[in-house]
């Protein structure tokens, strides 16, 4: 019987799709070429994704322009593979915006969207705000939507639910229009996510994240600290009124307990989840097949990144095959 398993990796900082995108996508083609040939039982499916500039993207500073994504997006689905836009940028849109396409701030990622949408392959959005989420859906119905991780890391209490029954989790499980969840790396063990073992084939894994400590509110923190190296453009106006400049003091602070409960991590570079065989085991024999891939910063080509992340990609298969 195949097995089905999808990777999802940033592009960003692939050089050489930034350089020349139909040598990045042939480069693709031959990296994934050779990992199917070693591992013929699998069946295995690409999603690259990317950023472009705009204040609806978030985390790292994006690095894509629109033109330069989209012919990338078109390249990508010329020999059919599907990618993603992240739009995470919830802490970056002005508070109570009215979300209208005729917006000049949303023309970049209209634009962008309608391209995916347009393709015969299964595209994505990353979403993180619910507002963002009902007016994309009901512009785009067809799209693959992901709940984005920053769904995950907190907010205020009264605003965030924290209990299991009603979480940010359950809330996004619940919520159909998502075909895929990806939770926090501190969430990503077993004993946190076998409530959702019914779900498994939506969850999408983090096998490495550049955030795993246990304190999420240094987590929340981080994060807004990301995004405000963003607004250089933004008018001083906009900028006071994002969320980002309105974060909650600690006491405030609602966020869903670290389900990784056999250490306690302080650093951002610990508790990856390839190196807790047992969570990872048992969220594969769960029927969590899909993974993020670390991300290989001044990976010079596409071939380099996935010769960088082989071994990983070793241990995963083999963990499917047994």
């Amino acid at each position: 019987m195949t097995k089905k398993l999808t990777l999802e990796y940033c592009i960003e900082d692939i050089a050489d799709f930034h350089v020349s995108p139909s040598l990045a996508v042939e480069n693709t083609l031959r990296a994934r070429d050779s990992v199917q040939s070693e591992f013929p039982d699998i069946e295995l499916s690409l999603l690259p994704y990317g950023r472009i500039k705009s204040i609806f993207t978030g985390g790292r500073n994006p690095k894509f322009e629109r033109d330069k994504f989209l012919r990338i997006a078109k390249e990508l689905n010329g020999v059919k593979i599907a990618c993603a836009v992240v739009l995470n940028g919830g802490l970056l849109m002005p508070r109570n915006m009215e979300l209208s396409w005729g917006d000049p701030r949303m023309e970049d990622i209209k634009a962008t969207l309608d391209t995916l949408a347009e393709s015969d392959v299964d595209n994505a959005v990353t979403i993180y705000h619910d507002a963002l989420l009902d007016v994309v859906h009901e512009r785009y119905p067809d799209l693959k939507k992901i709940a984005s991780c920053i769904r995950f890391v907190g907010g205020r209490k009264g605003e965030f639910k924290n209990e299991p029954g009603d979480d940010e989790y359950d809330k996004a499980f619940a919520d159909k229009r998502f075909s895929y969840i990806v939770p926090l790396n501190q969430h990503t063990t077993y004993d946190f996510l076998k409530r959702f073992e019914g779900d498994a084939d939506r969850i999408i894994a983090f096998l490495s994240s550049g955030c795993c400590s246990d304190d999420l509110y240094q987590c929340y923190h981080h994060y807004c600290g990301t995004e405000r190296g963003n607004l250089i453009t933004m008018p001083n106006k906009l900028r006071r009124s994002c969320d980002l400049f309105n974060t909650p003091d600690k006491d405030q602070f609602a966020y869903i307990k670290s389900g990784v409960y056999e250490n306690s991590f302080s650093s951002c570079r610990c508790g990856q989840l390839y190196s807790r065989p047992r969570d990872f085991g048992k969220l594969v024999q769960m029927g969590v097949n899909k993974y993020k891939v670390p991300p290989e910063e001044s990976a010079d080509t596409t071939t380099t990144f996935w010769l960088k992340g082989m071994n990983i990609l070793r241990e995963l298969i083999n963990i499917n095959e047994d």
